[in-house]
């Protein structure tokens, strides 16, 4: 399945570089936040503990005159050690109370538990992208579907293993750019999920930096003349 996915990516950039479309490659890494965590139940108090998580992927991007589609995979993973008796899912996506015995170790207060989350996310995103001289700008709205695995670990007990179902939540970013020369460019961008969508918040934040590679026909350095007067490089014309 991975290499059909595989040879139809290749299929859709191939046919995407005929049609002399711009495509650019970017390698991003980025931090996000979110809500605190743990809710301490037994005592009625919150434990701010808003780890950040570190994400890193790859985005490809197709521009055509007005239509520009932006097309990334990343992951990021976060571990967290706790002794709170009770644990709060940050998305609300599980409830611990009926995947772990708390009753059996209830007593014991060097309990710890340790849960690794990871998560698998696709994004699709339309951009208007525009560029003035060096300087690019970007506002993106799309979806993001986010696959997660979850692993707990209490003291004397054996690893459980929670998959939460696959999510489709809104996301919408901006940002900045510049560019050094005709086929390389820098971004930093300013990401939100809205992950209870329709509501608003609660909401997670991300900043990404990325360094971006053109490979539109007309910006690679073996690109054979012509006589037909080159399309550019501006990403969008609306």
């Amino acid at each position: 399945m991975q290499t059909k996915r595989f040879i139809l990516s290749l299929y859709i950039l191939h046919y995407a570089y005929q049609a002399e479309a711009g495509i650019t490659l970017e390698p991003y890494f980025g931090q996000s936040s979110i809500a605190p965590i743990m809710i301490n139940k037994s005592v009625n108090t919150a434990t701010e503990k808003s780890t950040p998580r570190f994400e890193k992927g790859l985005r490809t991007s197709i521009n055509y005159n007005a239509f520009n589609l932006d097309l990334s995979l990343g992951q990021n993973d976060k571990t967290t050690t706790t002794e709170e008796r009770e644990i709060i899912d940050e998305y609300g996506d599980i409830d611990f109370s009926k995947e772990i015995d708390f009753v059996s170790t209830v007593q014991n207060s060097e309990t710890q538990t340790k849960i690794k989350d990871k998560q698998n996310k696709f994004k699709a995103t339309l951009f208007f992208n525009p560029e003035f001289s060096s300087l690019i700008v970007r506002m993106k709205m799309g979806v993001t579907l986010t696959h997660r695995t979850t692993t707990v670990q209490r003291t004397n007990e054996d690893t459980k293993t929670i998959n939460p179902s696959i999510t489709l939540d809104p996301h919408a970013s901006g940002g900045f750019g510049i560019r050094f020369s005709q086929s390389i460019f820098f971004m930093i961008e300013y990401n939100t999920l809205f992950y209870k969508f329709p509501e608003t918040k609660p909401m997670e934040r991300e900043v990404s930096i990325s360094i971006g590679y053109d490979l539109s026909p007309n910006t690679l350095p073996f690109q054979q003349k012509s006589i037909l007067p080159s399309k550019g490089t501006i990403r969008s014309s609306i």
